[in-house]
């Protein structure tokens, strides 16, 4: 991994602090989950991979809370991407490369993907 994801990685976690301390962990995660396997990084083989060890709770999609978090992390995730087309000056392509590392990095250490990896868990 490079420079550039590891720092996108953390400003991305940095970032999502916010939904994840207003809707609690188990909210969060379900939220978190359903979002990126139906949103910008669907089909990512780097996001893919840690999804498929990952537990799904069930959400309830028509719900306030559910819409609100959604929005917090989708502002989140198109504010990195902003940062890295607006103001660095990355292609589209070469920046959704780094944000989909970045989301997989994350979400390897949300749900300690590697650590059960690493302790033959999975």
């Amino acid at each position: 991994m490079n420079n550039e994801t590891v720092r996108f990685s953390l400003g991305l976690r940095a970032a999502l602090e916010g939904p994840e301390a207003r809707f609690g962990d188990g909210s969060y995660n379900a939220v978190l989950v359903h979002h990126v396997e139906s949103g910008p990084f669907a089909g990512r083989p780097e996001v893919a991979d840690i999804l498929r060890h990952v537990y799904r709770n069930g959400i309830d999609a028509s719900s306030r809370s559910f819409a609100e978090c959604r929005d917090m992390i989708d502002g989140a995730i198109r504010g990195r991407a902003k940062e890295l087309t607006k103001e660095l000056g990355y292609a589209i392509p070469e920046a959704e490369g780094i944000l989909a590392t970045a989301a997989a990095e994350y979400l390897d250490g949300r749900f300690s993907v590697t650590n059960r990896r690493a302790l033959e868990m999975l």
